[in-house]
């Protein structure tokens, strides 16, 4: 993950100083609209390094009208070396969607974008560690160097809401790239929900008329 120093960078730059108020209310914006989870929580650390994927690279700053990534290869392009220019431009060309995992190799992993439906080989030690054939998640494809990686956020969702999730890609597949976003972000509270109620059959969670309060 050389993308990842890189990252880390943006993220310390836009959380301190001036943009430590700034990160707090993205925080609250992303929860708000994504489900609330706490530092016990099971879910805690994938919907941290979840929102911070959202802040960095979808979020715009208030006062620039830039995501912090934009903002962050604005300011310090005139001093960026060659490779520092290569994994931002691919950090700025990334991907975010939601992907079904088709197969696995040794060292790579095939996916396939349903809002697009197009396949993707991506390079990843990490996600070949724990990922399964048939996975439906949330993810950032980044192109480095000739390679896919994929970025720090996941969101995964139990193989029975795919019927559900594939409905809901086929009314906006063709709309604005907010929509899909917006979608991402219900599907992810309805995956916190599936914690919270752990009685209630995902498929009552997961629907049209949800059984349960959002």
């Amino acid at each position: 993950m050389e993308f990842k120093n890189y990252f880390d960078k943006i993220v310390e730059e836009f959380s301190s100083g001036k943009y430590r108020t700034q990160i707090e209310k993205a925080k609250q914006e992303f929860f708000s609209m994504s489900g609330t989870v706490h530092e016990e929580d099971r879910e805690y650390v994938d919907r941290i390094n979840l929102f911070l994927d959202w802040y960095v690279f979808e979020r715009m700053l208030d006062e620039e009208d830039m995501t912090p990534l934009n903002m962050y290869y604005h300011l310090h392009e005139g001093r960026m070396d060659e490779n520092e220019m290569l994994v931002l431009n691919g950090m700025r060309a990334s991907l975010t969607g939601l992907f079904l995992v088709k197969k696995l190799r040794s060292d790579s992993v095939k996916v396939k974008d349903l809002f697009t439906d197009k396949t993707y080989n991506v390079e990843d030690d990490y996600f070949l560690s724990f990922a399964h054939k048939g996975d439906l998640f949330q993810g950032r494809i980044i192109p480095v160097k000739g390679r896919n990686t994929f970025g720090i956020g996941f969101c995964f969702h139990a193989p029975e809401t795919e019927t559900y999730i594939r409905s809901e890609i086929k009314k906006i597949k063709n709309m604005d790239r907010n929509y899909h976003v917006n979608l991402m972000m219900r599907l992810a509270l309805m995956k916190i929900k599936t914690e919270e109620y752990p009685h209630v059959e995902i498929k009552y969670i997961y629907s049209k008329e949800p059984r349960i309060r959002f």
